[in-house]
Order: C-alpha cells, then structure tokens, then sequence
C-alpha cells in the first residue's frame, strides 16, 4: 500500500464511528463486526481523518507526543493497514501532487 495516498476523510460509508470518553467504537455494518480502537488508537484513527493523508497524520502525531517518530510511523502505518484490510478505511487512488513538479 502507498502511504503518500489519501485517505477517504468520510470513511467507509458502512462504518459507524462513535467516541466513548478517549476511545471509538466503529461498527462495520457491511459484516456487522464491531471494532474498538484504544485512546493512542483513537488519536490515530482521528489523525488519519483529519489529515486525510497517512504521511500527515504521522507527522500530526509526532508534533502532538513525545514519543519516537520511526515508532510512531510504524505503529500508525501497522493500523491504516489493518484498517483498510478491515474495511474501515478507504484508500483513495488519487496521489497528492508533488510540489516540485513544474
């Protein structure tokens, strides 16, 4: 999977996501599993919606923590990835442009 690549900032449409104190619940309606994210869990899964980008969330995290930045990406990278494979998150086929291109 290309981490440079988007993030669907709605999520899946299936997915229902709810905040319970510093946790979510997300309920995939699509299978009708039930998965619950911890509070470092919640904070990435926030990142990631919010950025729209696995590479910003990342950096959006590191700014936020004190905590190894190859950890933080590993950790983050490790759950867009079971995310995705979960049908919880999409992954948009469009790539972000490169600045430096003319």
């Amino acid at each position: 999977m290309d981490y440079e690549r988007s993030v669907n900032r709605e999520y899946n449409e299936s997915v229902i996501c709810r905040e319970l104190g510093d946790n979510i619940v997300l309920l995939n309606t699509a299978n009708d599993e039930f998965y619950g994210l911890n509070p470092v869990g919640s904070a990435m899964w926030k990142c990631l919606i919010e950025e729209g980008n696995v590479v910003a969330a990342g950096d959006l995290l590191i700014g936020k923590y004190d905590a190894n930045a190859p950890v933080i990406r590993r950790d983050l990278e490790a759950l867009a990835r079971q995310l995705v494979s979960e049908g919880l998150l999409e992954i948009e086929d469009t790539v972000a442009p490169d600045p430096a291109a003319p």
